[in-house]
């Protein structure tokens, strides 16, 4: 048994021997020093695989300038979109608050409340809060001094 595995075997390595024996060239004729079969103008390998890749690497740098711009940009019109959503705010609520003091110079006191009231929906400024709890007092001292003055007339003062 071991003989016939042993046999089996050397027929193997020699059959495989003779194959890459039948693979090789010899060069009898003209030898000029050369016993390549490369094209003059052949890279090695080694080389093609440096230049793919320097060509990967500029390819993603690249790629990640472009995307920085691309977010730099973004950023930019997210901050203009917000400082103009916050400049049209603003000018929302002064114009509120201009028309509360219109509403109480003609002595339309509550419609001068609603339009305060409103006010309460937007962020203001610390000038324009001032300004707002100003007007509501002074809106609720003229209510409770003119319902004084009515009632004192319809007693017959």
């Amino acid at each position: 048994m071991k003989s016939t595995h042993f046999l089996k075997s050397i027929a193997a390595i020699s059959a495989l021997a003779f194959l890459a024996g039948c693979g090789q060239s010899t060069n009898s004729g003209s030898n000029t020093g050369t016993s390549s079969n490369k094209p003059a103008d052949a890279k090695p390998v080694t080389q093609q695989v440096t230049d793919a890749a320097a060509k990967a690497v500029d390819t993603a740098k690249d790629t990640a300038t472009k995307a920085a711009d691309s977010a730099a940009k973004a950023v930019d019109n997210a901050k203009t979109a917000t400082t103009d959503a916050a400049a049209k705010a603003t000018a929302e609520s002064q114009s509120l608050i201009d028309q509360a003091k219109s509403y109480i110079a003609d002595k339309k006191y509550q419609p001068a409340l609603d339009t305060l009231s409103k006010l309460a929906n937007y962020k203001l400024t610390p000038e324009q809060q001032s300004t707002v709890d100003s007007l509501k007092a002074q809106v609720q001292k003229l209510m409770s001094s003119d319902a004084a003055g009515a009632v004192g007339n319809l007693l017959g003062k």
